[in-house]
């Protein structure tokens, strides 16, 4: 059995013509594993929904014209054209459609639009409180009490078209199994899949993900022929960290390539393709019984990329700029703290996700650890005070490599 869909030709649209911006209810992994433990310390239930066509169930507030379909032209108007008052498949502006649709009745219902994470909405009225994540046309609903939840999708249902797929047991390519101590979190069938489209399923393991003694340079060697398939991997690979954190940093290393990949980036990727061969069936364990405090690690690593001398001390796909500005509009003239800008903007983000709970719940839920040289970002996340250090110190470690001593003079912040 085929089915068959009426499908936009969206590569006709033009940007700034036809439509204005895109934007598609991908959440944040960071919001996913927080709401996972919230869910296993709480002991709440949690469940899928599955959206039905859900880009058809999107509003268009433009105006949209198609061409009459092959096959269904009318013959009294066979020149006019259709105006679309729902989106449809293939349109830049369906998945948009599709979450204002969604974010519209959830806040009608109650519902309050996570700052942090635009997927993420929160219901709380007294001691309830629920929490629901979207990732395009699939949903995550979890909370307490249970009938408050019940009754949320129970709302969901009567407004759109929706299967309730019961207890989460596999999204975004993670599968969830309960474990005696709390949720097993495991990749197995995803990293199958890497494998398999990298033609590697059958090859040999190793111990580690990259090699330490092999440093990786932007133009150290010859350029690959079609860089794509790097890049299509390095995607993929960026969704392992959720259960894999070992693989997290060489992940990020390798990512600050996929402009101009050479040889040596290709054979660093199959190193790491043949690490997963041999932990495709590791994981990791949500504690019940685990505190429930977070805990954010930033490290500076001066002079240790050899390209631009710099300290990419956090963990994303791109470097944080040189002039970023500090959280809370304050700009530093320490290059260690503006480099941790990154980390202590996910780790303000994630207590602001804990803002619907008891306040006894969330009286102490936060621990950063740094360096030495990072302690100022540390104190400016416990106390207000916050540690300046020498901008001509900076710059000649960065030059040279050299550890250099620099005094510390503590200010206070307005």
């Amino acid at each position: 059995m085929y089915k068959k869909r009426l499908v936009a030709k969206g590569f006709h649209q033009r940007p700034g013509w036809d439509y204005s911006t895109m934007f598609s209810p991908v959440v944040k992994l960071v919001t996913m594993r927080l709401v996972l433990a919230l869910v296993v310390s709480s002991s709440w239930c949690i469940r899928q929904l599955d959206i039905n066509n859900a880009f058809l169930q999107g509003t268009l507030h433009e105006d949209v014209y198609m061409a009459q379909l092959p096959g269904f032209v009318s013959k009294e108007h066979p020149t006019h054209v259709c105006k679309l008052k729902k989106a449809i498949y293939g349109l830049k502006q369906a998945p948009r459609a599709w979450y204002t649709e969604l974010r519209t009745f959830l806040i009608h219902i109650g519902f309050v639009n996570s700052i942090a994470d635009a997927s993420l909405f929160i219901f709380k009225s007294g001691l309830d409180v629920i929490y629901l994540l979207v990732y395009v046309d699939d949903i995550i609903i979890t909370g307490s009490p249970q009938q408050q939840v019940l009754q949320v999708i129970q709302q969901l249902t009567t407004r759109f078209s929706l299967k309730d797929l019961g207890n989460l047991s596999y999204f975004l390519g993670v599968e969830v199994d309960p474990h005696p101590q709390g949720l097993f979190l495991s990749q197995r069938k995803y990293i199958l899949d890497i494998l398999s489209r990298a033609q590697m399923a059958e090859s040999n393991t190793v111990s580690t993900p990259m090699c330490a003694t092999t440093t990786l340079t932007k133009y150290s060697g010859e350029g690959l022929v079609s860089p794509t398939k790097y890049r299509t991997l390095i995607g993929s690979l960026q969704y392992l960290s959720f259960t894999q954190p070992d693989v997290a940093f060489t992940v990020n290393r390798l990512s600050q390539f996929m402009h101009a990949p050479i040889i040596a980036h290709w054979n660093a990727i199959k190193r790491l393709l043949k690490y997963l061969a041999g932990t495709m069936h590791h994981g990791i364990v949500v504690h019940k019984s685990s505190p429930f405090i977070l805990h954010g690690y930033s490290d500076a690593n001066w002079a240790g990329d050899k390209d631009d001398y710099a300290s990419p001390i956090t963990w994303h796909s791109r470097e944080p700029s040189r002039a970023t500005q500090f959280i809370m509009g304050l700009i530093t003239s320490s290059m260690n703290l503006t480099k941790a800008t990154p980390d202590m903007k996910t780790h303000m983000d994630s207590r602001g996700l804990l803002c619907p709970l008891p306040a006894k719940a969330t009286a102490k839920v936060s621990k950063i650890h740094a360096t030495t040289s990072l302690k100022g970002a540390d104190a400016m996340a416990v106390s207000p005070t916050w540690v300046v250090k020498s901008l001509s110190s900076a710059r000649m470690r960065a030059k040279t490599g050299k550890a250099v001593m620099e005094k510390k003079t503590p200010m206070k912040m307005c």
